[in-house]
């Protein structure tokens, strides 16, 4: 049978000559560990894998929205996605925004899990917009401040769209903020709707109360731990 080929043209790695790299129609899944900043070489890649439906990516240096609007026009069957970055890496949280992370999912109708656990420039708006993606089953996207700190975090924060019956799995990472109790039953209250049947949710570290108040909304949902529901007074005595 004859296997379709993509033509590559490059200088002195093919000394001047055509290669004929071979079309991977049926690869369906991709783990890779890149120890370098190849995220630009490893997209051209991915032309090679047009039916590409999971794919798990570490990388060392930067991951920007760029480099994931890239992704959904070259894998556009993509249903699961993971990114992280190894210890090693130069900047531990990619750089990539809500507006990056709402476009991803927008070109991608079919994902049913994006596994984001430390993202800097997420501010929080990509929230209000969950519940747009019927086929999502597991939402992890962090904001997280590990090395270089966050962006601004988003003044009105909650969960948005429409309720989503499939989704399982929620985690917003650690570095959200609440001036008050309102705030945390307006993320809590909102969760419920977006997502009725949540099975887990990434419980927030620094963050008892609410993760108290979504456990409560959520009698069968995998229960937080005795230290992600400890009073704050508890944690803060001698």
């Amino acid at each position: 049978m004859h296997q379709k080929t993509l033509e590559i043209e490059k200088g002195e790695s093919f000394d001047e000559k055509i290669a004929k790299v071979p079309i991977l129609n049926n690869l369906k899944s991709i783990s890779l560990v890149l120890d370098y900043d190849y995220a630009d070489y490893l997209l051209s890649f991915l032309l090679l894998c047009p039916n590409l439906e999971e794919f798990h990516f570490i990388y060392e240096d930067d991951f920007t929205d760029r480099h994931l609007e890239v992704l959904a026009e070259t894998c556009p069957k993509l249903k699961k996605f993971s990114l992280k970055c190894s210890d090693s890496g130069s900047s531990f949280e990619a750089s990539i925004s809500d507006s990056g992370i709402i476009n991803f999912l927008e070109k991608l109708p079919n994902l049913e899990y994006i596994d984001i656990p430390a993202a800097c420039e997420i501010s929080g708006s990509c929230l209000q917009k969950l519940g747009n993606f019927p086929n999502l089953r597991y939402f992890n996207v962090g904001r997280n401040n590990i090395y270089v700190g966050v962006t601004a975090q988003h003044e009105d924060l909650y969960f948005g769209g429409n309720s989503n019956e499939r989704l399982e799995f929620v985690g917003i990472g650690n570095s959200y903020e609440f001036e008050n109790e309102e705030q945390m039953d307006k993320l809590a209250q909102s969760l419920k709707i977006v997502a009725p049947n949540l099975k887990r949710f990434d419980w927030l570290e620094d963050n008892p109360k609410l993760n108290k108040k979504i456990a409560a909304l959520y009698p069968n949902i995998e229960q937080p731990t005795k230290y992600d529901i400890r009073d704050d007074s508890e944690n803060n005595s001698e």
